[in-house]
């Protein structure tokens, strides 16, 4: 099902859970590929990168109260102050409201700076991430595709056969002969 035309409120939210989503993937990507390193380096050596990603998961919290702890809170004065108070189901309160949403009201200016606060701040996130995976990735940046491969039947048969086609046979180094234990050692040694 498609939305002809979705409501702004709807818009900016669909944005920023991208946004976060996004940032979610690379974020456990680069976790699980320094939790590999770290058995090769030691914990000590990767202490800075693992703070640094944890405190990027902390501000992806989905509970967070910092994006609306920024915005000014109108006062609940029901005047005619530019804030088009609604909220109730009446006819005439419903119109107030559409005409402050047609007359862009305070409230409509507040909202609008506020999406833009909530998009310029996702982006820099997003950028600042990039730019930490990057600092550790000069390379290639560890993070997945968050998008999946949907393959058909066939497509899934003819993968694997291609990975059977590929598949190195082993033979046993030690014919099934009755030998004993030191001798079967000593002759896997030898081939080795």
């Amino acid at each position: 099902m498609k939305i002809l035309a979705p409501p702004d409120h709807a818009n900016i939210w669909a944005t920023l859970c991208t946004y976060r989503e996004e940032n979610k993937v690379k974020i456990e990507s680069n976790l699980n590929a320094l939790m590999i390193t770290r058995a090769f380096v030691g914990s000590r050596a990767t202490t800075h990168l693992s703070e640094e990603l944890r405190r990027a998961s902390q501000s992806l919290r989905p509970d967070l109260q910092e994006p609306w702890q920024k915005i000014v809170k109108p006062v609940r004065e029901y005047k005619e102050d530019g804030w088009a108070h609604g909220g109730g189901d009446s006819i005439e309160e419903l119109m107030k409201e559409m005409h402050g949403i047609d007359s862009f009201d305070k409230h409509e200016q507040l909202m609008a700076a506020f999406e833009k606060q909530q998009r310029e701040a996702a982006e820099k996130e997003k950028d600042r991430i990039e730019d930490l995976v990057r600092k550790y990735h000069k390379d290639e940046p560890v993070w997945e595709d968050s998008m999946p491969v949907i393959l058909s039947d066939a497509e899934v048969r003819h993968q694997e056969q291609e990975l059977k086609k590929n598949r190195k046979v082993l033979n046993p180094i030690v014919p099934y002969e009755s030998q004993t234990p030191q001798e079967r050692i000593r002759r896997f040694d030898q081939n080795r």
